[in-house]
């Protein structure tokens, strides 16, 4: 399947041959999927997250009119400005996905550019092979600050003393505040995240920006306001029992933690022995800085900040 900008001629109500190209990438896709299992992209821009099925070839790099190698443009942009997906996610085909048939996606000659925190997924049971492409994401998404406790943000008071017998009652202490509620930690910015599956990348260059930075720590509740102390009452012999002494403040609560701050990460993974890399250059953008909270002497604590690392295997969730 052929797939070419306006210029090109194309219109998604076209069958996606070379005369009469599709328009959108995903729309080629879905022909590909029970036809041939290759799509061929004009060397244009298109906007749109792509699920490709295991399979399906994406090959960028043609020139829009006479679909040879384009000489000065010589990849495909592929990106997504209006969404938090990752723009292109491969995943396992379906019993109707014919043209699928060898179970091996080649994404070749593609510039993959996100609007989100990661640009390529390859679900588990998948094969992908990425070559001569720029894999390129967004910004990580920053955690998010402590909630205050709501209102009065104020723990309970201390109950009143009773009336005085032969003895004085003192008021009850308030309550003790709780402490703030931690910040949330940064999201990191992931190029390519594969899950189990056999990822091959080569003559691939993957960018990052920044990682996003770690919450600061929530403000702490107040403490409880005293009770007060029992009145003092009359006594057999005729004289009165003092009255009972106003309860102690509760103490104020600590400041919730600081969020850590996201990772600047090329290529996640869970399969060592599944992944094969040659020729793959990164461009990483610092990785996000930790948050802070207060002591109440008023100094700062700094949570730790998110690490740069072009391959990272991450644990099963």
């Amino acid at each position: 399947m052929f797939v070419a900008g306006l210029a090109g001629g194309g219109d998604d109500k076209n069958p996606g041959t070379k005369a009469k190209p599709v328009f959108s990438v995903q729309r080629a896709v879905d022909l590909a999927r029970e036809g041939r299992g290759r799509v061929f992209v004009c060397s244009d821009g298109f906007e749109g997250n792509v699920r490709l099925p295991a399979g399906v070839d994406l090959l960028g790099g043609f020139n829009c009119w006479r679909w040879g190698r384009d000489l000065y443009n010589k990849v495909s942009t592929l990106q997504v400005n209006t969404t938090s997906d990752p723009v292109v996610i491969v995943e396992p085909a379906g019993s109707g996905d014919t043209g699928a048939a060898d179970g091996v996606s080649t994404i070749a000659d593609m510039r993959m550019r996100a609007d989100s925190t990661i640009s390529v997924l390859i679900r588990s049971n998948t094969v992908v092979e990425i070559l001569r492409s720029e894999v390129m994401t967004s910004y990580g998404w920053g955690g998010g600050d402590g909630e205050e406790w709501p209102g009065p943000n104020r723990a309970a008071d201390g109950p009143d003393g009773r009336f005085g017998g032969d003895g004085c009652s003192a008021g009850a202490g308030g309550c003790g505040g709780r402490g703030g509620r931690g910040g949330g930690n940064g999201h990191p910015t992931i190029g390519s995240v594969a899950l189990h599956a056999k990822l091959t990348v080569r003559d691939t260059v993957i960018m990052t920006l920044d990682g996003g930075p770690g919450g600061n720590g929530g403000p702490p509740e107040r403490g409880g306001k005293p009770g007060r102390g029992g009145p003092g009452a009359a006594l057999d012999d005729g004289t009165w029992s003092c009255a009972g002494g106003k309860g102690g403040s509760g103490g104020t609560g600590g400041y919730g933690g600081p969020g850590r701050g996201g990772d600047s990460i090329g290529i996640a993974y869970l399969d060592e022995d599944q992944l094969t890399l040659e020729g793959v250059g990164y461009e990483l953008a610092p990785p996000g800085k930790g948050g802070m909270s207060w002591n109440h002497d008023g100094s700062t604590v700094s949570a730790e900040d998110g690490v740069a690392v072009e391959t990272l295997r991450f644990p099963e969730p």
